[in-house]
């Protein structure tokens, strides 16, 4: 074997979810035969490392990337990725310019998943060893994504101010990153908002802290066409949800929603709500419904503890997998007609009708 890459459908279901910037790594011999163990990652809307897919490789030159790249993009049905981050490796550069030629192309250190994989990966396991490993950090991974889900359903976060956008946000964005939100939002106070310039196109405002330390200022551009505003220290841009600098300036203009231009869909509860197909018997359709996720999340935590378990022994794993292997056919979609009842219920119904 030379090279092998894989992607399974939760990959793909994810990477058309947060494929927008993704993390390419090649840290790891991935086991004895000296394999390179490559991998794409990205994050998902609680901030967390996930998988969109892996490979094993040879070696590391320019030819081998543009394979793996190629037979990637074969397996994701989004297309390319807006950005790529990878370590400043020459072979990989070309092979991106190659590949992914429509794809921002960013070196630097990639220290994403180093401490994680490290706990799981060595190059003393054997290929067997490998696989074994790679499945229990995989699970993970995804078991950790699970519980934040689960954390958004049933959480509540607390509030810190009065602003009627901090509660707003609260149930649109998920917990970590609504606390981000949070803390600007909490910290906007803080700062003063001076007009400098004006002139037919732009307002443009100085922000500096009314006291304290970080004296900094900063310049908050509004456009007056288009009523967009940004602020010289990038965190729009970079992390995608607004400043505290850009929301003393919409404080200052009584703005008690944040408008939708700054809310990035990655970011919110309904970021994997979008658009399910399902079986209702007479054809496939599409649904978009948040309540899906929220009841599917449930059923995953349950099940989660249940394989946990089961897995424990031999006899309860052979159990779980010929459960469910059989489905039941009360387990049906509800607009697919009545649920079939069981022995026990029909015969419960008909002594019932015998007692009335």
């Amino acid at each position: 074997m030379t090279h092998c890459s894989w992607a399974d459908a939760t990959a793909r279901k994810l990477y058309k979810y947060f494929g927008d910037v993704v993390v390419f790594d090649t840290t790891y011999n991935a086991h004895r035969y000296s394999m390179i163990f490559a991998h794409i990652l990205g994050v998902n809307h609680h901030r967390q490392t996930t998988l969109f897919g892996c490979a094993l490789l040879c070696d590391e030159k320019v030819e081998s990337f543009e394979w793996l790249f190629n037979e990637w993009l074969k397996a994701m049905p989004a297309g390319s990725p807006k950005m790529i981050i990878t370590d400043q490796d020459l072979a990989m550069t070309k092979a991106i310019s190659v590949a992914l030629p429509n794809t921002l192309h960013r070196s630097q250190r990639v220290e994403i998943t180093h401490s994680f994989f490290k706990r799981y990966v060595s190059k003393e396991n054997s290929l067997l060893d490998f696989v074994t490993r790679f499945e229990r950090a995989l699970s993970k991974i995804r078991h950790n994504e699970l519980d934040m889900d689960h954390k958004d359903v049933n959480e509540k976060p607390h509030m810190k101010t009065m602003y009627s956008m901090e509660s707003t946000m609260s149930e649109i964005y998920t917990i970590e990153i609504f606390y981000m939100f949070q803390e600007e939002l909490f910290q906007n106070v803080a700062y003063k908002l001076t007009a400098a310039i004006e002139d037919e196109h732009h307002c443009v405002y100085t922000v500096r802290r009314v006291k304290g330390s970080g004296l900094r200022v900063r310049e908050v551009v509004v456009n007056k066409s288009s009523n967009h505003v940004r602020c010289s220290c990038k965190m729009l841009e970079c992390a995608r949800i607004p400043c505290r600098h850009i929301l003393a300036y919409f404080s200052r203009m009584q703005m008690e929603d944040l408008p939708n231009e700054y809310i990035l869909r990655r970011w919110t509860r309904s970021a994997k709500a979008m658009r399910v197909r399902y079986d209702l018997g007479s054809g496939m359709k599409e649904i978009c419904d948040t309540s899906l996720l929220e009841r599917r999340n449930r059923l995953f935590q349950h099940a989660s503890t249940l394989f946990d378990k089961a897995a424990l022994t031999e006899d309860g794993t052979q159990f779980m997998e010929e459960l469910l292997s059989s489905e039941p056919l009360q387990v049906r979609a509800k607009r697919c007609g009545k649920r079939l009842k069981g022995g026990k219920e029909k015969a419960a119904k008909k002594a019932s009708r015998a007692i009335a």
